[in-house]
């Protein structure tokens, strides 16, 4: 609910990383994303490298209004 991860998914072992947008611009998870990236690895579950995301992270079929609104909320968590 924070963005902090650190708790399983829902019927699995995967535990998902910190989504706020200042550890994943600041490279926290390996590469440092920007918004374009960010907006990439929700729609086509691709990192900044080209590296598939694995297939715990849901692709989600979004407009940009509402790829910019996400964006804009994970820069407010804190």
């Amino acid at each position: 609910p924070d963005g902090r991860g650190g708790f399983p998914v829902m019927m699995g072992t995967k535990v998902p990383t910190d989504i706020r947008f200042d550890s994943l611009a600041s490279g926290g998870h390996g590469h440092p994303y920007n918004e374009e990236e960010i907006k990439r690895a929700i729609k086509d579950g691709v990192e900044p490298d080209g590296e598939r995301l694995d297939s715990t992270m849901p692709r989600y079929d979004m407009s940009e209004e509402d790829l910019e609104d996400l964006i804009g909320f994970l820069k407010i968590l804190d």
